[in-house]
């Protein structure tokens, strides 16, 4: 009995570029990266970091965003990942991009979901000022809204896939 195969030499580059395509490490981070700063210079991770984990120094409550989308939307994330390495020929590249913009998107209705604690009423007169001076951000839609006012944090979730260098 015998047998014969067309198309050896099609399979034998696929799987070579696979294998290189696989050999090389890649990874996706999501949140707020260096290059994110407000006008004055001020870190936006800065800024989140303080949001997310609060400050007593400087009376300001945590009101977390990024743990509870972790918590709630990561199952989710890698089932994108998954999807898209088994539609695109092992496209790790392409799933993590789409990994990436599904955690960054997430993020971004965790932060617009805060809504406690509440302002405290010296930070929405602070505002208040701020916007008579400004008019930077809605009156009505945001002067008591935590973590939006000019939308310059929720504006600056994103992701970027780059080669995993074990940090």
């Amino acid at each position: 009995m015998s047998a014969s195969f067309k198309g050896g030499a099609r399979l034998q580059a696929h799987l070579k570029k696979l294998q290189e395509t696989l050999g090389k490490k890649k990874a996706v981070k999501v949140g707020f990266f260096e290059n994110a700063t407000y006008p004055d210079g001020t870190s936006v991770a800065v800024v989140a970091a303080t949001q997310e984990f609060g400050s007593p120094a400087q009376n300001i409550p945590a009101r977390p965003f990024m743990r509870p989308a972790f918590d709630e939307r990561h199952e989710q994330w890698g089932k994108a990942i998954t999807g898209v390495l088994k539609t695109s020929n092992g496209n790790v590249e392409g799933a993590l991009e789409r990994g990436g913009a599904a955690a960054a998107e997430d993020i971004k209705k965790a932060i617009q979901a805060v809504h406690d604690p509440m302002l405290a009423v010296s930070t929405i007169e602070a505002r208040l000022r701020d916007w008579e001076e400004t008019g930077a951000f809605e009156k009505d839609k945001d002067l008591q809204k935590p973590l939006i006012r000019t939308g310059h944090m929720l504006n600056s979730v994103s992701y970027q896939v780059e080669d995993d260098d074990g940090s």
